[in-house]
């Protein structure tokens, strides 16, 4: 049963427009979008270093203590029933996740899992191991709307240095993925998605082997789970064109002309207009003191205590 499903990887810099990505594409036939996985390359990577040992006990234990895998609301009870000799342990436990979720919220007949999880741009290379039919798409997002969107959140960067060294990251790592993965990986612009969505999803449903349908449009196909939803607050609806420009005014024009001088030369890079390009000056030496003294400690320290808060119920 497995050997005739696929799977299709969504990746990029956290804010950058994956969950979005992942509700439109569970409106493809036969799709199936999930919430994001980070318990199975978490589990690969403990394996890896000898954490835990490469048994279907030792796993299905790591997912079953994953805070991760509790927000899918499934029975972490995991049967061995189903085991293929074919597959190894990590994989056959995965699609059996998989499974289960699509019992849970009655999806029947589907053939392509959707995974959105911001991090798969980083574990390609054991993704690819893992689900050999399985093709990936690399999101890209003007990196000073990704900083303004996660900054009032409870977890990421709330400074503009770190910001934009958080950022320039991974979408390294998505670059250099492109590089190495040739035609298994395609490129997506989260504006190009928002203004205008119906050609893009066109064309990532080409590369992806999905059949499109404009039903797609109206991104209604994933409901996200309760501990992200207040973040998730566009989920479920068509794509606002307004988001694209918020960072212009959720940024002060100094924040911006700092994010430019640390990262404006990879905006650039990918096609970004910058406003201030080779005259941007970085930071001087108070605005890197007053954000490691306020910044990284009171506001983190407040978003760390948010974070517990919202956590606790899980």
């Amino acid at each position: 049963m497995h050997e005739q499903k696929k799977a299709v990887f969504i990746g990029g810099r956290s804010r950058s427009g994956t969950t979005l990505l992942g509700s439109l594409l569970g409106g493809a036939k036969g799709c199936l979008t999930t919430p994001e996985s980070q318990f199975i390359t978490e589990t690969a990577v403990k394996m890896s270093r000898g954490e835990i040992t490469e048994t279907f006990q030792d796993i299905q234990k790591s997912f079953s203590n994953n805070f991760r895998l509790k927000l899918w609301g499934i029975d972490a009870e995991i049967s061995t029933a189903s085991l293929s000799v074919k597959t190894d342990p990590l994989t056959d436990l995965t699609w059996q996740c998989v499974n289960l979720y699509a019992s849970k919220i009655g999806q029947k007949h589907w053939s392509t899992w959707i995974d959105h999880t911001p991090k798969n741009i980083m574990r390609i290379n054991l993704l690819s191991d893992m689900f050999p039919d399985s093709c990936f798409i690399h999101i890209v997002r003007d990196g000073r709307g990704a900083f303004s969107s996660v900054r009032p959140l409870d977890w990421g960067p709330v400074g503009v240095i770190e910001g934009a060294k958080w950022w320039a990251m991974r979408v390294g790592f998505g670059l250099a993925a492109e590089q190495a993965f040739g035609q298994r990986i395609i490129r997506v612009y989260f504006e190009d998605l928002v203004n205008n969505p119906e050609d893009e999803l066109k064309r990532i449903c080409e590369f992806a082997g999905l059949e499109f349908r404009r039903s797609m449009l109206a991104g209604s196909s994933f409901e996200v789970p309760e501990y992200t939803r207040k973040q998730h607050n566009l989920i479920g609806k068509p794509p606002d064109k307004s988001v694209c420009d918020r960072w212009k005014t959720n940024l002060t024009t100094r924040e911006v002309e700092i994010f430019e001088s640390i990262s404006g030369t990879l905006l650039e890079y990918l096609g970004y207009e910058l406003m201030y390009g080779i005259k941007s000056r970085g930071p001087i030496r108070w605005e890197v003191y007053n954000e490691l003294l306020f910044s990284r400690l009171f506001k983190k320290s407040l978003s760390s205590w948010r974070k517990y808060w919202r956590r606790r119920k899980y």
